[in-house]
């Protein structure tokens, strides 16, 4: 709890045959989302509206996505962002909201350190996504980060994001639990 992780690998050399990466591509392109859970709290993605400017939420994340019609990418690097709620001279501390953002990095961007960690390395600058190869072998690697952040959203408001969202299903008995 409340401990910040930098880089660290979760999989080390993930090698897709090309069978499976058509597969993964296939998940992409029909708009896969992955969700997971913290403290009962479903994960959810940040955006804003162009028109607006508006603050919204997706929920879960998208597995991959697609540039010029026909190369597939996979988001293999998450960065968790967990916010936390604490009243003032207490030392408990509560999960009240649940943020993902994800990266796609390829492994020639990736320098594996000792105990899991890992380092993001952008050459000239820019940083390569992580392409699925449908006619041969993916290799890749699957990172996460961990990032604490305090928030004033009181413990009976954590919800209140994942009430915002637009076109998605919610998890209404969970909210009223």
């Amino acid at each position: 709890m409340n401990v910040n992780e930098q880089c660290q690998v979760l999989c080390n050399g993930v090698k897709l045959s090309g069978e499976q990466s058509k597969k993964l591509a296939k998940r992409v392109k029909d708009s896969y989302h992955v969700h997971l859970l913290v403290d009962n709290l479903p994960c959810a993605t940040k955006f804003r509206l162009l028109e607006t400017n508006e603050e919204q939420y997706e929920h879960g994340y998208q597995l991959g996505f697609i540039k010029d019609q026909s190369q597939y990418y996979i988001n293999n690097h998450i960065k968790f962002k967990l916010k936390y709620h604490t009243e003032l001279n207490s030392e408990l501390y509560r999960v009240v909201g649940f943020e993902v953002e994800t990266e796609s990095i390829s492994r020639n961007n990736m320098e594996l350190l000792d105990d899991n960690k890992c380092k993001i390395v952008a050459k000239n600058k820019n940083i390569e996504q992580q392409p699925l190869n449908l006619n041969g072998e993916t290799s890749m690697y699957m990172t996460y980060e961990v990032v604490w952040e305090r928030s004033e959203i009181p413990w009976a408001s954590r919800w209140d994001s994942y009430l915002k969202m637009t076109e998605v299903q919610i998890h209404w008995l969970s909210i009223d639990n």
